[in-house]
């Protein structure tokens, strides 16, 4: 991630950019740690899986309403009720 140092004084930044990177290490080094089903790039791609489902059932539910919804339009213009 970069790091945004805009509204930082200079005399900062340094200080600033060598904490972020022992941040780094520090998040890489707890991260391999983790077993692989616990670390973050496979938990967030887990629940981007479900999202992704999720949304493909929502979206042929919501088809297989707008066809009943058609058909019944259909049926009652034409009088069958």
């Amino acid at each position: 991630m970069p790091l945004d140092l805009s509204g930082v004084e200079q005399q900062y930044h340094k200080i600033m950019i060598d904490q972020h990177e022992k941040d780094i290490k520090e998040y890489n080094k707890y991260q391999s740690e983790l077993p692989l089903r616990l670390r973050y790039e496979n938990t967030t791609y887990k629940a981007l899986r479900q999202i992704e489902l999720d949304n493909s059932i929502n979206y042929q539910r919501i088809r297989a309403f707008e066809s009943e919804q058609r058909k019944m339009d259909i049926r009652l213009l034409n009088g069958n009720v």
